[in-house]
C-alpha cells in the first residue's frame, strides 16, 4: 500500500513506540489483520485493526443542519483473532537427543554474534554525514553565495597547476583579460567577508587518501595475499588438503566421513543438527504449502482498491521521525509463515563485472523481493539433473564465476518466484557493489551441504595392479582407520587399501588397472556444514541516526 498520509499515537506507557496509522490504497492481495506487514529498514509489525477511510473531496461537505460538518465515522473492517500464535522462531529444546554439544568453534562464533547484536556497541556514528565545513572568502561586494562557491582558492589553485607547463601563459592572459582580486582592491573596488560552503572529497575518496600504519598495511596485504592463494588453490586443486604430520589423521578429521556414492549413500538428514536448527520452521511439502497459503491470501480480508487505515502496533518512533513527504512510503503485507525463520536456498549467478572474491559466509546484503538482510551465506553446487536419492549437494568455498550457484542462508521464509541480488556494502551507501542476482529455490532445511576434502598421496612402487603410496598418512594407524575407504586416481583408476608398511604411514594398494607413477592417489572425505546464525535485517543508514531501532516480528507483536 502506498500510504498517503501518516499519524503516530505514542504509547503512554512507553513514549519510544506507539501505534502508525497509514493510511492509502489497498493494492496488490487482500490485506488481512492476522497477517504481519513489514516496513523496510524497521523489520515485521502486528496491526491492531483495519479500518474504513472515507474519501473526502472537496466539492462535497456534509452538513449536519447545525451548520457544521459532520465527521467521517471509522468503521473496523478488519481485526486479529486472539489467541494465535504467531512466531517468528522456535524456542530450542537443549535436552531433546538430537541436539549436540557445541564445538569450540560454535561458541566463539556464537560470542561473536551477542557481541554484535550489542547496541551500545554498534557503530551508528560511522555513517551519518558530517556537516559541510564553512570557509571565509573575499569577495567582491554583492558577490552570492553561489557565485562565492564557485571561486577557487589560492592554496588549491597553486596545487592543482603546479604540473601545467602552461601556467605562466594563462596567468598572463588573465591579467590581461580579468582584473585579479589585487588589482581590484587598488583600484578602489569595495570587497567583504563572505562564509561560504567549502568542497569536500566524498567519504570513499577519503579512504584512499588516509595513509595506514605501516603494521595495519601490512596485515591487509597479508590478509589479501592469503585470500588470493585460496581462491588460486581452489580453482586449480579444489578440495585438496595435506594431512598433518603431528597430529593423526583420524583425529584432525573426526568430523569427515566417507561414502561409497556421493548421489546414493545414505545420509540422515536430522543427524548431529546444531543448537540453531532447533530456532527454525520446516515444511513437509514446500510446494504444496505455498500454493494453498497463496491461494489463502485472496480469501477474506480488505479488496484491493479500498481505502482503509492501518493501525500497527508498537512501532518505534523511528518511523515518524525519518518520515519524508518526498519519499514515497510503502507498507508490505506478508503472507502466512513468511516472518518465521527457516533455511532458505536461492539460485543465483554471479556478476561478471565484479572480480572480487567471495567465501563462504562473508557478509552480503540479500535483496529477496521488498525485504533486504544482512546474511552470511555457505555455496554449494546446483546439479543439473536434479538432486540424488541423498540430497547430498558439495559445497564451494568461493563463489566462482561461470556457473550457477546455491546459495543457502538462515532468513525469514518466503514464497513465490522472487528475484534475488546479492550485494556488497561500500562506504557509498548509495552505491552496493553487485555480486550476484537470482531467484528463489525453497525452504528446505534437509537439504545437506557437504564439504569435501581430499587426502591426496604419491606412488612409490608400482607392480601390476600393486602400488606402495606414501605421503597420505604419516603414522600405520592412520592406515587402518582409513583401510574401508576407497581410493581414486585423477587418471580414473580406483582401489582399496591392502595393508600398513612400517612405521611412516606407507602402506600398499590394490587397483583395478595398473596406475601411472606421475598419478596422485586420492581418497575424498565429506562433512556436513550449516550456514551461520545471525541474519539481521538491513538498514539504511540515510533513514536517520534513530533507524537502528529495529523492531521484529518477535519483538512488537503480542497476540496473547
Amino acid at each position: 500500500m502506498l500510504a498517503e498520509s501518516l499519524d503516530f499515537e505514542e504509547n503512554p506507557a512507553n513514549p519510544t513506540v506507539g501505534t502508525l496509522k497509514v493510511t492509502g490504497y489497498a493494492r496488490g492481495t487482500h490485506f488481512q489483520a492476522n497477517r504481519l506487514i513489514h516496513l523496510q529498514n524497521f523489520g515485521d509489525f502486528q496491526l491492531e485493526k483495519i479500518t474504513s477511510a472515507p474519501v473526502l473531496h472537496k466539492a462535497v461537505h456534509i452538513n449536519n443542519g447545525n451548520g457544521m460538518d459532520a465527521e467521517a465515522t471509522e468503521t473496523v473492517l478488519d481485526a486479529p483473532v486472539p489467541g494465535e500464535q504467531d512466531d517468528a522462531e522456535n524456542e530450542p529444546d537443549l535436552l531433546a537427543n538430537e541436539q549436540t554439544w557445541p564445538t569450540e568453534e560454535e561458541l566463539m562464533e556464537a560470542e561473536e554474534r551477542v557481541k554484535n547484536m550489542d547496541p551500545s556497541e554498534r557503530p551508528e556514528q560511522s555513517f551519518n554525514s558530517a556537516a559541510p565545513k564553512k570557509v571565509i572568502r573575499r569577495v567582491p561586494k554583492g558577490t552570492s553565495n553561489y557565485q562565492a562557491a564557485w571561486i577557487i582558492d589560492s592554496d588549491h589553485e597553486s596545487d592543482e597547476d603546479m604540473d601545467d607547463e602552461d601556467d605562466d601563459e594563462d596567468d598572463r592572459m588573465e591579467d590581461d583579460d580579468l582584473p585579479s582580486a589585487r588589482n581590484g582592491e587598488d583600484s578602489g573596488e569595495e570587497y567583504e567577508d563572505l562564509e561560504v560552503e567549502s568542497e569536500e572529497p566524498a567519504k570513499n575518496e577519503e579512504v584512499y587518501e588516509e595513509e595506514l600504519e605501516d603494521e595495519e598495511e601490512a596485515r591487509q596485504y597479508a590478509e589479501y595475499l592469503a585470500r588470493e592463494k585460496e581462491n588460486r588453490d581452489d580453482m586449480e586443486f579444489p578440495d585438496e588438503v595435506e594431512a598433518p604430520m603431528d597430529v593423526p589423521a583420524q583425529v584432525r578429521f573426526a568430523r569427515y566421513r566417507a561414502l561409497e556414492s556421493f548421489r546414493t549413500s545414505p545420509w540422515d538428514p536430522y543427524e548431529n543438527l546444531p543448537l540453531d536448527y532447533g530456532r527454525i520452521f520446516q515444511f513437509e511439502n514446500f510446494r504444496r504449502t505455498k500454493y494453498r497459503v497463496m491461494n489463502q491470501a485472496t480469501e477474506g480480508g480488505i479488496l484491493p482498491g479500498t481505502h482503509i487505515t492501518l493501525h500497527i502496533a508498537n512501532v518505534p518512533r523511528a518511523v515518524m521521525d525519518t518520515y519524508s513527504a518526498a519519499r514515497p512510503f510503502i507498507v508490505f503485507g506478508l503472507l502466512q509463515y513468511e516472518h518465521k525463520m527457516g533455511v532458505i536456498n536461492f539460485l543465483v549467478n554471479r556478476d561478471a563485472e565484479y572480480d572480487g572474491i567471495i567465501k563462504a559466509k562473508d557478509p552480503l546484503v540479500l535483496h529477496c523481493g521488498f525485504r533486504r538482510f544482512v546474511v552470511n551465506p555457505i555455496f554449494s553446487q546446483n546439479t543439473r539433473n536434479g538432486k540424488g536419492s541423498n540430497n547430498v549437494h558439495k559445497s564451494e568455498r568461493f563463489l566462482q564465476h561461470g556457473r550457477s550457484t546455491v546459495v543457502t542462508v538462515y532468513a525469514p521464509i518466503q514464497f513465490g518466484n522472487l528475484p534475488v541480488v546479492l550485494t556488497k556494502d561500500t562506504q557509498d551507501v548509495n552505491s552496493p557493489i553487485l555480486v550476484a542476482t537470482g531467484t528463489l529455490m525453497d525452504a528446505d532445511p534437509r537439504r545437506i551441504v557437504a564439504k569435501r576434502i581430499i587426502l591426496t598421496g604419491h606412488p612409490f612402487k608400482v607392480h601390476k595392479r600393486t602400488a606402495t603410496i606414501r605421503f597420505m598418512f604419516f603414522n600405520p594407524d592412520d592406515v587402518w582407520y582409513y583401510k574401508s575407504v576407497e581410493l581414486r586416481t585423477k587418471l580414473g583408476r580406483t582401489g582399496h587399501i591392502k595393508e600398513s608398511l612400517g612405521t611412516h604411514g606407507y602402506f600398499k594398494a590394490q587397483w583395478d588397472q595398473q596406475i601411472s607413477m606421475q598419478d596422485t592417489i586420492m581418497m575424498c572425505l565429506y562433512k556436513r556444514v550449516y550456514p551461520k546464525w545471525g541474519t539481521t535485517l538491513w538498514v539504511n543508514p540515510d533513514a536517520g541516526p534513530s533507524a537502528t531501532a529495529v523492531t521484529t516480528a518477535a519483538e512488537s507483536m503480542d497476540m496473547d
